[in-house]
């Protein structure tokens, strides 16, 4: 995030695969990525003494074009240890995410993760009170399986989204 002048508002690293949420603030995202995967595979590589990509495959990104997408997103990335056993009802546990920062179980080192941002959207007078409405805001989404249904959820009126209206899947 220093070396490349971007900002992170989420992440969840799963077995499988991970998820960014990242404003590349003007950065051509195939560098960041590129960045992201070469660091992570000699880290990798280093310590399993083995060579080689770690990754198959180009990565995969989408445009964040409203407010409700962003916390659709966000809420889609946190939610993605759902599955995993022992973490149904957890997720904010799961060490690999940035929920956890989220909810102030885990500490955010250097400022990594910009809470901020997302917290904002809430437009709550307090972080206490955008963090417990985020965080209730997540938890309710859980059973949700899309960015599309997440976006739908929105439409109850409870978030106060200025721009929700704007995006369309």
């Amino acid at each position: 995030a220093k070396k490349n002048n971007c900002k992170i508002y989420g992440y969840c690293f799963m077995t499988t695969h991970g998820h960014f949420f990242v404003d590349p603030m003007g950065y051509d995202i195939s560098n960041l990525m590129h960045d992201v995967n070469m660091c992570y595979a000699q880290y990798y590589n280093k310590k399993y003494n083995r060579h080689g990509p770690v990754f198959w495959g180009r990565f995969d990104s989408d445009p964040v074009c409203s407010d409700a997408y962003c916390l659709a997103l966000s809420a889609y990335i946190h939610n993605n240890p759902k599955d995993i056993i022992g973490y149904r009802g957890r997720e904010e546990y799961f060490y690999y995410s940035s929920y956890g920062i989220y909810a102030g179980l885990r500490e955010n080192k250097d400022n990594f993760v910009d809470t901020g941002f997302i917290l904002r959207l809430f437009k709550m007078k307090s972080k206490e009170s955008a963090t417990k409405k985020y965080l209730k805001f997540v938890k309710k989404q859980k059973h949700e399986r899309s960015l599309k249904n997440i976006i739908e959820s929105l439409s109850d009126g409870e978030m106060h989204i200025v721009d929700e209206e704007q995006f369309s899947l």
